[in-house]
């Protein structure tokens, strides 16, 4: 199977895209190559410009570029990939990225996955490089790009433009509403009816008030400026967030200049947007006063000098009213909402106006300015991400044959580490196949038994070596000192279950079976095979599985407590490792080492256990019960020496150091 950048750039080609859902992209889609890059770029803003929802653009994102999950060859593989993405989710600021966050699924080891990585490095040095307040304003800025002004411009309820052309009205059928009008007493009529109206016209010299005049062929953006505004007031959070970013990548942000000095404009518009509101509230807040006042005096009419005087009283404003002579009592709210409304539109209008040049390169760059603040937030996001977990760059091998790693960390624990929730962080150093350098009790084994004690970090080493894989497959770097990676095709990770049941094997083997394909290079990591079926069947089972994975390219750690049964019958091609127990410290806890001792058989903690029970029991007949039980055990470990002593000897047999006694 070919990287997923080396495909042909046909709709078809990519992954879990049926007949149907390609007739909908294409139908929605200007052309076939613009569905292809968006799910290439993972552009989830693409599909929704498009009337697709974000669910569906993930899914359908997900699906194509990791051809289904192709990699990750079993639930708990991608249970434990999922809980990597919600972490990395924690970091982007802005919605939009988290979703991108969501599509970044493993893939074949390729170009794509390898400049991902460089970058996400890139960012992990830069973020280090910064000092931790500047860091911390950027990332306060990208949390406030959701926000939007209350006092952006609105369009008024009810819009009407004339043209004394009909020419002109025609040019805009089928986008806006033109009405013809031949004289300026149709104009005066419409005025009457509507608080403000935009004419356009290059013959008219006087126009009545409550209209502007534009030319004949003034555009969307001359007509209609509370758009334009509005469009850049919605951007102003972005407007920040490049300004801020480019404090720390200037590169990124090219138009940081200019948006900077645009972005001053942004004050006193939204401050005379806002003063005209609080006008409009406070007028409409009087409206109610004066009427009162007016049921007060009995008056069935009012004139306009008495209406004036009166909003004067209680407004402190009587500039807004429209001439009249007289207005019966019941219509002075119509009137004066009438007036409020002419007052505002016209206000807002030239405010807009006065404005719409100086802002218009936010709208127009506004996919350029968005795009780059939300690539932005998703490289530093990964690169925070990097820095916290302290990832290195690993160096991935190609021919997929070897696994080795020095100061490896199992992400979860090194987060609970960090937040104080855990005393310490032990690394591991592991390997599969041939090493690097020599190590005792390594030869070239890609298939390795890891046993021993109980709670002694066995499974949580398949997890750490599940991250160490899967997240280069990401294009992110490791938790590891030094890592040599495989580029493998495909991880199977299988979990420790207690479902002892015909069912519970069949369906672990089926989904295993696949995974054991000379033609790939994969990695499988099972945990506790034996709690599927009885023991003795589990032994001969995972016997049969290492003979048949004997002669293959994939590389496996089978965690495993039957390690005296196994002994008996696994072939030389596989290593066994112990994590050993050494006794109890003062508060009768286990004292482990995590680090695995290569080539030995390790032992699990039964007698440990027990002695950790009969030194913390108070009731002399229970502490008699666990003493007779623990000599049981020491008794039994003369047996088991003998079976460590025999499994050492054969190896180095293998090896041709000595000779292997009858």
């Amino acid at each position: 199977m070919k990287p997923i950048e080396e495909h042909p750039a046909k709709l078809s080609d990519l992954f879990g895209i049926g007949t149907k859902i390609q007739q909908q992209l294409l139908a929605a889609f200007p052309n076939e190559q613009s569905v292809v890059t968006a799910i290439q770029s993972r552009d989830i803003a693409a599909f929704t410009r498009y009337g697709f929802k974000k669910g569906f653009a993930i899914r359908i994102i997900r699906q194509a570029l990791s051809e289904g999950y192709k990699m990750l060859l079993s639930p708990d593989g991608r249970d434990l990939y999922r809980k990597i993405v919600e972490i990395l989710k924690e970091y982007p600021q802005l919605k939009d990225v988290k979703d991108r966050i969501s599509t970044l699924v493993p893939n074949y080891w390729g170009t794509a996955a390898e400049e991902h990585m460089e970058k996400v490095l890139t960012f992990r040095d830069t973020v280090a490089r910064t000092k931790p307040a500047e860091l911390e304003k950027v990332i306060k800025v990208l949390g406030g790009v959701g926000y939007r002004p209350l006092n952006a411009p609105e369009l008024p309820a009810q819009i009407q433009v004339l043209a004394t052309d009909p020419a002109v009205a025609e040019r805009w059928t089928g986008k806006i509403t033109v009405k013809v009008v031949g004289t300026v007493e149709e104009i005066r009529e419409r005025v009457r009816e509507i608080p403000f109206i935009r004419i356009l016209s290059d013959s008219l010299e006087a126009i009545p008030e409550g209209s502007v005049l534009l030319p004949s062929n003034a555009g969307t953006t001359e007509i209609f400026p509370e758009l334009l505004v509005k469009r850049a007031v919605r951007l102003t959070g972005y407007v920040q967030a490049y300004i801020a970013g480019a404090q720390i990548i200037p590169d990124m942000f090219p138009l940081a200049k200019e948006l900077g000095e645009i972005a001053k404009a942004f004050t006193p518009l939204l401050e005379d947007l806002g003063t005209f509101e609080e006008g409009k509230t406070i007028l409409e807040g009087s409206i109610d006063a004066v009427e009162a006042e007016l049921r007060k005096q009995d008056a069935e009419e009012v004139s306009s000098d008495e209406l004036a005087k009166l909003f004067k009283k209680y407004a402190s404003d009587d500039t807004f009213l429209v001439d009249f002579n007289v207005v019966p009592v019941k219509g002075v709210r119509e009137l004066v909402e009438f007036s409020i409304a002419r007052q505002v539109e016209n206000k807002i209008f030239a405010t807009c106006r006065k404005y719409a040049k100086k802002i218009m390169p936010v709208v127009s760059k506004r996919k350029e300015i968005v795009a780059a603040v939300q690539d932005f937030d998703y490289w530093l996001a990964l690169g925070r991400f990097a820095v916290d977990f302290d990832l290195g760059k690993p160096h991935i091998i190609l021919e997929g044959n070897r696994l080795y790693f020095e100061g490896g960390r199992h992400l979860f624990l090194y987060r609970q580490w960090q937040q104080k929730l855990l005393p310490r962080i032990d690394t591991v150093t592991y390997v599969l196949g041939p090493p690097p350098t020599s190590m005792q009790g390594v030869e070239d084994e890609k298939l390795t038994l890891l046993t021993g004690a109980n709670s002694g970090g066995k499974t949580c080493l398949l997890e750490t070596i599940f991250f160490l894989v899967i997240l280069p497959h990401m294009g992110l770097p490791v938790p590891a000192k030094v890592a040599h990676v495989p580029a493998v095709r495909g991880v199977f990770f299988h979990r420790r279950h207690f479902a002892k049941s015909a069912g519970a094997l069949e369906g672990t083997l089926k989904r295993l079976m696949p995974a054991f394909s000379k033609a790939a290079h994969n990695l499988i990591l099972v945990d506790e095979f034996e709690a599927i079926t009885e023991p003795g069947a589990a032994a001969r089972i995972l016997s049969g599985l290492i003979n048949i994975l004997a002669d293959q390219a994939t590389l496996a750690v089978f965690v495993t407590h039957l390690s005296n049964e196994i002994v008996k019958v696994v072939g030389p091609v596989a290593r066994l490792d112990a994590i050993q127990a050494t006794g109890l410290d003062r508060n009768l806890d286990l004292i482990t080492d995590h680090q695995p001792i290569f080539g030995q058989i390790g032992r699990s903690t039964p007698e440990l256990i027990v002695q950790k029970l009969l030194k913390s029991t108070k009731s002399k007949t229970v502490q008699k019960n666990y003493q007779s039980l623990q000599n049981t055990l020491i008794a039994g470990q003369a047996t088991w020496q003998t079976r460590i002593d025999w499994f050492i000897k054969r190896r180095e047999h293998r090896t041709g150091n000595s000779s292997l006694s009858s």
